[in-house]
């Protein structure tokens, strides 16, 4: 299989005036095509900044991450924007759904910031949010929906530019258990349909046990 996602010797410090803090520890990982990736951990255990040097919304100490073979370490912030809004969807613990959009035009804004036909951007956002069960809900801005609406909209969003990789970092955490099991077996399902990688970041162990593999980040070291 091909490796979707390839860390090497990856570390992250935080420099403050008086020490050194490292927070990510010589991190090596491969995720293949496909793959559905849970990673798990303490609070303040790294989980969060690993996702998100994968992500390539923060820079590494040390080390190199490779998405899809393209080295992102090595990208300028220009390059790295635009291929990151069309190879990786992303899914946070908020929704960050704006609110003077309705839902389906929250769904269609990643697409047409690649400057893509309007009308396409349309057709694909509905068929998202029937995907997610919210085709009935698609004028509906934010305010107007419930917590586990607005987080299946941000799945929507997350697929609109048929990403190789999704990254969700703790996407139950504002969601009572109900919810919780409905978001993710969607996103799990999604995911699995699509054929794309996924990389969760929860504190939930069952939800830990849905992946091909699960991880665990003990003071800035994957095990």
């Amino acid at each position: 299989m091909n490796n979707i996602v390839k860390v090497q010797n990856l570390k992250k410090s935080f420099t403050t005036a008086n020490e050194s803090l490292e927070i990510l520890s010589n991190i090596n990982l491969n995720i293949d095509k496909g793959e559905l990736i849970s990673i798990t951990g303490e609070s303040g255990s790294g989980k969060s900044t690993l996702l998100h040097l994968i992500g390539g919304l923060d820079l590494v100490t040390e080390g190199e991450i490779f998405v899809n073979s393209i080295n992102i370490t090595a990208m300028n912030e220009t390059k790295l924007s635009y291929f990151r809004n069309k190879t990786i969807g992303f899914i946070f613990q908020s929704h960050y759904l704006l609110e003077e959009f309705n839902a389906l035009e929250n769904v269609m804004i990643p697409y047409l910031m690649n400057n893509y036909n309007k009308k396409i951007a349309r057709e694909k956002a509905l068929y998202l949010l029937n995907m997610v069960g919210l085709d009935n809900r698609v004028k509906h801005h934010p305010s107007k929906m419930s917590g586990g609406e607005r987080q299946r909209v941000a799945i929507a969003r997350a697929f609109i530019n048929e990403p190789i990789l999704i990254l969700a970092d703790e996407p139950t955490g504002n969601l009572d258990n109900m919810n919780s099991d409905k978001v993710v077996n969607l996103l799990f399902n999604i995911t699995d349909r699509m054929k794309h990688s996924l990389i969760i970041v929860t504190h939930s162990e069952s939800i830990a046990n849905m992946a091909d593999r699960n991880y665990h980040l003990n003071h800035g070291v994957l095990q």
